[in-house]
């Protein structure tokens, strides 16, 4: 009798407390509780004026797709107002593929004859020689691929890229990867069929239009892809250079394409900050815009102004500091931006947010709004690293156009030129372990981002003879 009862409260108890933690949950979580949003994020929220049309690279990439008889700025606005329009009127953060046959004229926006130019130059080395290999398998005549080639050359004349400021963690994005193949379908065209002026003068191009993007773009995924495209044209570079006889005209060209990244170039405040403006409409969308997190990312389980305020004080704030930072400055950061042996309790970024999802001995206040934040985040101030990795390599092929316009080709020489090497504001290639490889022709230093690959070769060969 005594151990039935014993039973009945272990079930009780074990079916109640769950309950009882639902409720408490859902009573701490009420909106009454959420606390006061920090008055420098309510700045930050304010909403940012509409941009300019004509002659925005934002809403030409979005139209470039768009069939021979229609305008690609024209469709490109008509795709943005459309998801506007939806996400207004139906919460709908998409666009389908109706949308896009309908406002594009095309049926199928998949273009296979670009499918074998994705290289990420950031992590491998030989795009170029790989773009050259892969174009001898199509001759690229297609009045689709001329299509686009054309309007790709006049986009690349643009001197305005606004993102239109209103995207939620979950909308659609223009067809970067599109463009990033283009530029080097063409670039790798000019390499294995024109002459040094034509494949430089392209590059010189390619290399402003990304360099526009990185300073203009309000967005982390825009400067994250203007980032690849100039690694992409860097290393495409450093290959040319590899790979050719130069005279010293080509070599004066060559010289002028390795400009350091300016310091507006290398702040990714911005960015950062427009994230808390991106994490602002996710949650303004609630059940919209949250399903795929899981369930406790819930709309009656966030706070708001709580989760608002805990993003920009761990995450937002720390990042924009590092932002500001001169590459010399951010390399003697390391340790601390890596956060990974750090007490949490002296966290920040990735590894604070990762303290506040703990529920026990923590709090079931705005349990959704600590989850969401860790579902999000990876290392965010890794991106910084990327921005001054881009600009160490820069350095990097400027060293190779040194030892090539000098004519410095033996081991010892080429060692002794490395070893000379001093450190400035912006290279840091010393002091990141700078070395040479002769084995494999190997000129290259540490990155500060682990998944980079911070290396290029002082001689190689393309895939087939050039002019």
């Amino acid at each position: 009798m005594k151990f039935s009862k014993l039973l009945r409260r272990v079930v009780i108890t074990v079916v109640m407390l769950p309950i009882a933690l639902v409720l408490i949950a859902g009573l701490v979580n009420l909106p009454v509780f959420d606390e006061d949003l920090n008055p420098d994020i309510a700045a930050v929220l304010q909403p940012a004026p509409t941009p300019p049309h004509e002659g925005n690279v934002y809403f030409a990439m979005w139209g470039i797709s768009a069939a021979v008889d229609k305008n690609m700025i024209d469709s490109g606005v008509r795709l943005v107002e459309r998801y506007r329009d939806k996400r207004a009127k139906n919460g709908l953060d998409t666009l389908t593929s109706d949308d896009f046959v309908e406002i594009l004229g095309v049926a199928d926006l998949d273009e296979p004859w670009l499918a074998d130019f994705h290289c990420n130059a950031r992590t491998r080395y030989g795009c170029l020689a790989t773009a050259l290999d892969n174009l001898q398998k199509d001759s690229m005549t297609s009045e689709r691929s001329q299509l686009l080639r054309a309007r790709h050359q006049q986009v690349l004349q643009m001197q305005l890229f606004q993102n239109w400021g209103g995207s939620s963690f979950t909308s659609p994005l223009p067809p970067f990867w599109t463009f990033l193949s283009i530029s080097q379908l063409k670039l790798a065209n000019l390499a294995g069929s024109a002459g040094p002026a034509a494949f430089f003068y392209q590059l010189q191009l390619d290399l402003r239009f990304w360099k526009m993007m990185l300073a203009q773009g309000s967005e982390l995924i825009d400067k994250m892809f203007a980032i690849a495209g100039i690694w992409t044209d860097v290393q495409f570079l450093s290959e040319y250079l590899a790979t050719h006889d130069l005279t010293d005209r080509d070599l004066g060209l060559a010289s002028s394409l390795l400009e350091p990244l300016s310091a507006k170039e290398l702040n990714l405040a911005d960015a950062f900050i427009s994230e808390q403006r991106t994490l602002y409409r996710s949650l303004d969308r609630g059940a919209h815009a949250l399903p795929d997190f899981g369930l406790l990312v819930n709309p009656w389980l966030i706070q708001v102004n709580a989760t608002l305020n805990s993003y920009y004080q761990h995450v937002i704030e720390p990042v924009v500091y590092l932002s500001s930072l001169t590459s010399t400055e951010f390399f003697a950061q390391t340790p601390l931006r890596e956060q990974r042996n750090r007490d949490k309790s002296n966290a920040y970024g990735r590894d604070a947010v990762d303290a506040m999802t703990t529920i026990w001995p923590g709090t079931l206040y705005n349990l959704g709004g600590k989850v969401l934040l860790a579902k999000l985040l990876g290392y965010p101030a890794d991106y910084i690293a990327r921005v001054h990795d881009l600009n160490s390599v820069i350095s990097l092929v400027e060293l190779q156009w040194v030892l090539k316009s000098e004519g410095i080709e033996s081991v010892d020489g080429i060692l002794s030129k490395v070893n000379a090497v001093g450190v400035g504001e912006n290279n840091l290639l010393k002091a990141r372990g700078l070395g040479f490889d002769p084995e494999g022709g190997w000129l290259k230093f540490d990155c500060l981002y682990e998944r980079s690959s911070c290396k290029i070769k002082l001689y190689g060969e393309y895939p087939f003879d050039t002019m």
